[in-house]
């Protein structure tokens, strides 16, 4: 027995509905990428924001007297370390109380 095939204007229909889902689906990935595309270019810009902060201490740690280096030499690197920004602060402010705690010392004695 022959299967009967579908009619010219039931393959057209068929045809259109298959067109409107793969649309919506386009529209839909559209949308999605659209989103992850601006979500991305908010995450480097807060990320370029927080590196020129970061910058800007580092500048005003190097203009501070008595501050440690940026940058370092591990033991057998063959390249240099950065310093945190914390660990700059922390060591200059124990160098400035170390000298205040020498000179006050000094002058009680």
């Amino acid at each position: 027995m022959a299967t009967k095939k579908p009619s010219v204007t039931t393959q057209l229909r068929q045809a259109k509905q298959e067109i409107a889902e793969l649309t919506a689906k386009v529209e839909s990935l559209t949308k999605e990428l659209t989103s992850t595309k601006d979500s991305k270019d908010t995450f480097y810009r807060m990320k370029d924001e927080k590196e020129q902060e970061l910058e800007a201490i580092h500048d005003f740690l190097d203009s501070m007297p008595n501050t440690i280096e940026r940058e370092y030499m591990k033991d057998g690197a063959y390249y240099k370390t950065q310093r945190t920004v914390l660990a700059r602060l922390v060591a200059w402010l124990v160098v400035k109380d170390t000298k205040s705690v020498v000179a006050n010392y000094s002058e009680t004695n």
